[in-house]
C-alpha cells in the first residue's frame, strides 16, 4: 500500500479556506516539506481522541529517534507543524524527495490537509 500524497494549499492575505480530504488510511499520507514552512490540519470529529504520528526517519548516534506523536482530541482540530528536516524522507514512491509522512491511530470521521505559509511579500 503506498501513501497518499497531500497537496499544499497556500495561505493568502484574502484568507484561505482550507480543503479538508479524508485521513488515508495503512500507510497514512506524505506532503512536500521542501519549504519547511508547511503545516498540519487535523479536523478530528469522532467520539475519539485519535494520535497523530510524524515519522522521524533519522538517528543522533546510531539512537532511532521515535515519531513525534500528537493527540487530538474528539471533536477538535490542530494545527500542527512546522517541521525541520530532521522529518524529511523519500514517500512510498520517490515522488517527493522531501516529504514528511503521517500515520494516524484512527482515520474515522478524521480530514486532513498540508497548509503552506509563504514568507510576506510587500
Amino acid at each position: 500500500m503506498a501513501t497518499t500524497a497531500l497537496t499544499l494549499q497556500t495561505v493568502v492575505r484574502t484568507g484561505l479556506n482550507p480543503s479538508l480530504v479524508a485521513a488515508a488510511s495503512g500507510d497514512g499520507n506524505v506532503f512536500d516539506n521542501s519549504s519547511k514552512r508547511v503545516f498540519l490540519w487535523v479536523d478530528n470529529q469522532d467520539a475519539s481522541p485519535t494520535t497523530v504520528s510524524i515519522d522521524t526517519p533519522n538517528d543522533v548516534d546510531g539512537i532511532s529517534i521515535p515519531s513525534k506523536d500528537i493527540s487530538v482530541p474528539a471533536g477538535a482540530a490542530r494545527l500542527i507543524g512546522p517541521f525541520p528536516e530532521m522529518y524529511n524522507q523519500y514517500d512510498s514512491d520517490n515522488s517527493i524527495e522531501q516529504a514528511v509522512l503521517v500515520t494516524y491511530s484512527s482515520v474515522t470521521s478524521l480530514t486532513v490537509g498540508a497548509i503552506y505559509l509563504p514568507v510576506a511579500a510587500a
